[in-house]
């Protein structure tokens, strides 16, 4: 059996090094990536403590412990991680976790996968009005009357004096436009225009940037075919979006200085900073940000000018080492046909210092300049409406992986995902029972293995801790005697299956009854359903069918009915390498004039020629 480890700096042969393969059965467990070894101890050598950045060494100056490599095992090829959590003198002692080839993209962000962008004709108004009583699969994407989070905007203030309380307010047959007032000068915001993707479509595109179609059971979930993600986007809520980032950090300073310190005592390094920004386009303008003054028994300053006037200054003087924080926001005009020059100018240590070592890239000042009104060739303000032009999805989904949606949905769910050839096979594990791999292991039975009866498990199905008193979807307790989601006691034992998702309430405003929006946290997955005009309104369904008893009866309740009922047997083995490539987590194993599921397979390598191998495995009744 070849046991190998390729990285492009170093190669690790392990077939000698006793390792222990894990794999568990993801359908006991809220985790997808189940497959890793115990770990394994193997004295370095100097060349591969080199390729490692010299990790034995205790003045080793770089962090890494984790590497990127190709696992070879089993006679298969796997994305992996080498994992080196300790080492004793020149022994290392790492660990692997492998398997990430089957998403490669499981940590990509949301918004970066390729998600519908375009630019509506004639806008955005008419086209959300053409997608008002379609769903998904007909259009990717929808606009919902939805509320908004309590207090999100502020009606006292200008910019939302005249915001009737809607996300995609839609009166009769037309969605509110916004207006600009010229006769009283007044900017009338009245309705955020956002679209809102499918939840399905999403998960579509996400498994097509990874290569494979998705397919199965939860194309025809039918709550999950109404879904949709909302996530308040800025793009669609501010005036300016696009602010200029500006960072400095403290290596890369200007030129160094020698000063006297307070007492004359000696002579220490200063740095000096220097950055010049313009600005050319014509309007009003905010910078904002954070500059640190690092200093030593000396003084130490930062200046801000905006067309060489000083308008920020900040002076630490500490007779010993001291950093301080100073918070800039300053508002600046440029004039039609002018230019903007921001200078700032700093004097202080080339470094920060923390618990006695120094840090050289420690941050000096980190800037935003951003244009809040735009002046026309008579410098007057031009009105600053919300007037949507494109649609942009990928800045209406959360801030998240698609790893941890999906998850999300597997867990909300109860389904599998199996990956053949090109498809990716969301189903409810009920399905895939009857479709795995059949192995016998009869000529590997053992006189008395070890049984275990599983009649006192118990389990708690919730989502995410919400902080809203409209959430109401409480957690439902379940044991062999049923299911509960009020005066039942948890153990200490109990399993939590958290799913980290939320379905926006239902609440009514101006005599309209649609989802509320439960936070702006842009970290949360919010879900509403979405099909098409509700008595010629676009308000979204009530979202009592996203709750969990729901979920609970069609998709939990008989798997967990089989795990309570079901006894987990043990017993351990030894075969050819042959036999053990056929021996995975997702087998149906046959022993015991039985059949049986894995929760977990172990696999101790002893040699090239023959495998120890720990089944943890339960009886299908």
């Amino acid at each position: 059996m070849i046991l190998r480890v390729i990285h492009p700096l170093f190669k690790l042969d392990l077939e000698d090094k006793g390792l222990t393969l894990i794999e568990e059965n993801s359908w006991f467990n809220d985790r997808f990536f189940t497959k890793y070894t115990y770990p394994f101890d193997f004295e370095s050598t100097d060349e591969l403590d080199a390729a490692l950045q010299h990790i034995t060494k205790i003045e080793r100056a770089s962090t890494e412990s984790v590497y990127d490599v190709i696992f070879l095992v089993e006679g298969k090829r796997h994305d992996a991680q080498l994992l080196i959590d300790i080492t004793i003198g020149r022994r290392l002692s790492p660990s692997i976790s492998y398997g990430f080839e089957e998403l490669p993209n499981w940590n990509k962000k949301l918004a970066d996968l390729p998600l519908e962008s375009f630019t509506p004709s004639p806008s955005i108004y008419d086209l959300a009005e053409s997608y008002a009583d379609l769903s998904w699969p007909t259009v990717n994407f929808c606009f919902p009357q939805v509320i908004p989070p309590e207090g999100k905007y502020d009606t006292d203030t200008d910019q939302w004096a005249y915001f009737e309380g809607f996300i995609n307010n839609r009166v009769g047959s037309a969605f509110l436009q916004n207006e600009y007032d010229t006769e009283n000068d007044l900017q009338i915001n009245r309705n955020v225009m956002q679209p809102m993707p499918y939840l399905l479509y999403v998960l579509q595109q996400g498994f097509a940037d990874a290569g494979y179609e998705l397919a199965g059971d939860i194309l025809q979930d039918p709550e999950l075919q109404k879904a949709f993600i909302t996530c308040l986007s800025d793009y669609y809520t501010s005036i300016n979006e696009d602010a200029e980032n500006i960072t400095k950090n403290a290596d890369e300073y200007y030129e160094i200085l020698e000063v006297d310190t307070f007492d004359n005592v000696r002579r220490i390094e200063k740095a000096r900073y220097a950055n010049q920004q313009s600005i050319t386009e014509p309007g009003r303008y905010v910078i904002s940000g954070n500059v640190v003054v690092r200093t030593d028994r000396s003084q130490s300053a930062a200046y801000l000018y905006f067309n060489e006037e000083e308008i920020f200054r900040g002076v630490n003087f500490n007779r010993s080492y001291n950093e301080e924080y100073f918070s800039i926001n300053e508002t600046v005009e440029v004039f039609f046909g002018e230019t903007g020059v921001i200078d700032f100018e700093s004097y202080q240590l080339a470094h920060a210092i923390l618990d006695g070592e120094k840090i050289p890239d420690a941050l000096i000042f980190d800037l935003s300049i951003t244009k809040i009104t735009e002046y026309n060739e008579e410098n007057e303000a031009q009105p600053t409406l919300l007037t949507p032009s494109e649609v942009k999805l990928n800045r209406c989904v959360p801030d998240m992986t698609f790893g941890d949606l999906f998850n999300a949905i597997r867990n909300y769910r109860n389904y599998d995902l199996r990956i053949v050839g090109d498809q990716a096979f969301v189903n409810k594990i009920e399905k895939e029972l009857v479709s795995r791999p059949k192995v016998n292991l009869k000529a590997f039975e053992v006189r008395e293995p070890r049984i275990k009866n599983n009649g006192d498990r118990s389990y708690l199905l919730k989502f995410q801790d919400i902080d809203n008193d409209l959430f109401d979807h409480p957690p439902v307790y379940v044991d062999r005697l049923g299911s509960n989601t009020e005066g039942y006691v948890k153990s200490a034992d109990t399993t939590e299956i958290v799913i980290d998702l939320a379905p926006m309430p239902n609440n009514s405003l101006k005599g309209i009854s649609t989802a509320q929006m439960i936070s702006d946290d842009k970290n949360k997955l919010q879900l509403g359903l979405y099909s098409g005009l509700i008595d010629g309104k676009n308000a979204a369904e009530n979202p009592r069918l996203l709750g969990l008893l729901n979920s609970y009866d069609k998709y939990y309740k008989n798997w967990l009915d089989f795990r309570f009922k079901t006894r987990t047997v043990e017993w351990t083995f030894k075969c050819t390498p042959e036999v053990s490539r056929q021996v995975t987590a997702y087998s149906e194993i046959q022993a015991y004039n039985s059949r049986f599921i894995p929760e977990r397979v172990s696999k101790k390598i002893l040699s090239k020629e023959e495998v120890e191998i720990t089944l943890e495995v339960d009886k299908l009744v």
